[in-house]
């Protein structure tokens, strides 16, 4: 899992019962569980034997969480959940958090709402420094566009002017030059509308 430095991070361990498989449950109440807590680089434990663990429900699902205070290191940090119950399939389960990458330390700067704003701002086309406008297709696109691309055409589908005859469809862009065309057939059973072409100096 992946956070930001100076946040607390809660590490989560299952443990199961080794002959019936199911949730191993109970071991807070009988102080069968313990955990340690490793922060890489430069390798060091920064918890020892802690049984500050939570048990989630009756789940065999266990939890720690390390204080924020232990996180301003950016390093991977690594908890191991311990058992002494004899009938625990695994005595030992880890549990890892990678924290601080530089990724994800340039991302807490930018809270939610400013994210969704600029969002927005560039699918409307406002805001200073976030507009980005779509350009006019000058050629058809291959069988693998863009986004901006599958964008463009739309528009101009929408927006430009159309022409349909009983054989083609044609296209225009906006200095109303035919962009493309589709040949078309219909023999009352079924319509065919095939693949748009290049213009060959039609119009």
């Amino acid at each position: 899992m992946l956070t930001v430095t100076n946040e607390s991070i809660v590490f989560y361990a299952d443990f199961i019962h080794q002959n019936t498989r199911e949730p191993l449950t109970g071991l807070v109440g009988s102080g069968e569980i313990t955990v340690d807590v490793y922060r890489q680089g430069p390798y060091e434990k920064i918890v020892a034997d802690s049984a500050d663990i939570v048990e989630l429900g009756s789940s065999g699902t266990y939890s720690y969480t390390l204080g924020d205070s232990n996180t301003s290191t950016s390093s991977e940090y690594i908890a191991i959940f311990k058992t002494t119950n004899s009938l625990a399939s695994r005595y030992q389960v880890p549990s890892i958090w990678s924290v601080g990458r530089a990724a994800l330390d340039n991302l807490e700067s930018l809270e939610a709402d400013n994210i969704r704003s600029r969002l927005q701002e560039v699918f409307e086309g406002t805001g200073s420094g976030y507009t980005y406008n779509l350009s006019e297709l000058t050629s058809i696109p291959d069988s693998t566009p863009s986004i901006a691309q599958v964008l463009s055409i739309l528009y101009m589908a929408i927006r430009n002017r159309t022409i349909v005859t009983s054989n083609d469809k044609r296209l225009f862009n906006d200095a109303d030059t035919l962009f493309g065309y589709q040949t078309i057939s219909d023999d009352g059973d079924s319509f065919t509308q095939n693949k748009m072409i290049e213009p060959f100096g039609e119009e």
